[in-house]
């Protein structure tokens, strides 16, 4: 895939690109040209044993630029294997860097029948900011830490992940991964959550039908750091997942969080052999038909100060 950019980008520029990939090994080039600039949307379709190996180098990342006036683009990439790519030495180091050129547009990223292997570094790390039409960026952080337009998705749907550094940090938008399955992920110092690092009020992170399994990080890291942040886990499993950090959620909540409006949404999910669950203050947890078993904590299942926590049809069992 030496001419994968030149190839692609020209058409880019005035259609949809849809590129059809067959079984096999395509080595992502490795002297850092991969920049691919989105005027419109872009599919990568694969096959059954469809490989985009990244030869253990950093700079084979494929870098998107999403092009001024990219309003509801996307960038979809189905049924292919990414692996071996390492950006150990270097912080912030992504597989799938990349940025708007224009902080009003909307955009949505997708990865379907994926499966990501031994990355050493950040698997999606898209540096959005999401602003109204005629609001301005403010040098003032703060000022942009609350998504007012949801203007980016990112989605994963029917994934596997083995041996991950970090998935990635959500400056502001909205993270679902469905029908998963994740493993092996170790995390990082650059950035206070090993999954996800939400940084903006009023983002959502949504886990549904996905397992969470045999998850160790030898960090002071939780697993998700969430400000203000919605956070919603529906019909999984959490099961031997530690944290040195000694919790797996970080989160405070949003101003307006309530039992009727809970920041946290827990159903039909069993976590076993965790850590405390939730660590952070002014949050509002609502838990249905959920089994909680063999928790080890310093503190307790819920170590949530000015918060309200209401469970029912749910198992408690074993914790320490």
């Amino acid at each position: 895939m030496e001419n994968l950019a030149i190839t692609i980008n020209k058409p880019l520029l005035t259609n949809d690109v849809i590129v059809e990939l067959f079984d096999g090994i395509y080595n992502i080039h490795d002297d850092g040209i991969n920049h691919l600039h989105l005027h419109n949307s872009l599919t990568f379709n694969g096959k059954s044993d469809t490989r985009f190996n990244f030869q253990n180098s950093e700079k084979s990342s494929l870098i998107f630029h999403f092009s001024a006036g990219s309003y509801d683009k996307k960038l979809i990439f189905n049924n292919i294997k990414f692996y071996d790519f390492d950006g150990s030495q270097y912080e912030n180091s992504s597989l799938f860097p990349g940025g708007p050129e224009d902080r009003t547009d909307r955009y949505t990223i997708e990865f379907n029948n994926c499966e990501f292997y031994n990355i050493k570094g950040i698997v999606l790390n898209i540096n959005i900011i999401c602003l109204k039409l005629f609001q301005s960026y403010h040098q003032d952080s703060l000022y942009n830490s609350i998504n007012l337009v949801h203007c980016f998705l990112l989605e994963y749907h029917n994934c596997y992940f083995n041996n991950i550094k970090m998935f990635g940090e959500l400056l502001n938008g909205d993270v679902a991964i469905y029908d998963s399955y994740i493993t092996n992920v170790y995390g990082t110092e650059e950035f206070p959550g090993t999954i996800i690092h939400s940084s903006a009020v009023n983002n959502k992170v949504i886990i549904k039908n996905t397992k969470i399994i045999d998850n160790i990080v030898t960090l002071n890291r939780p697993f998700f750091d969430l400000l203000g942040t919605s956070l919603e886990i529906e019909d999984s499993v959490f099961k031997n997942c530690y944290s040195y950090a000694n919790y797996l959620i970080n989160t405070s909540g949003r101003d307006k969080a309530s039992i009727d409006n809970p920041n946290i949404i827990i159903s039909n999910t069993e976590f076993n052999n965790i850590n405390t669950l939730v660590d952070g203050v002014a949050n509002s947890i609502k838990i249905t038909g959920s089994k909680f078993h063999n928790i080890t904590s310093k503190s307790v299942l819920f170590n949530s100060s000015i918060s309200t926590i209401y469970a029912e049809n749910s198992e408690f069992s074993n914790i320490m």
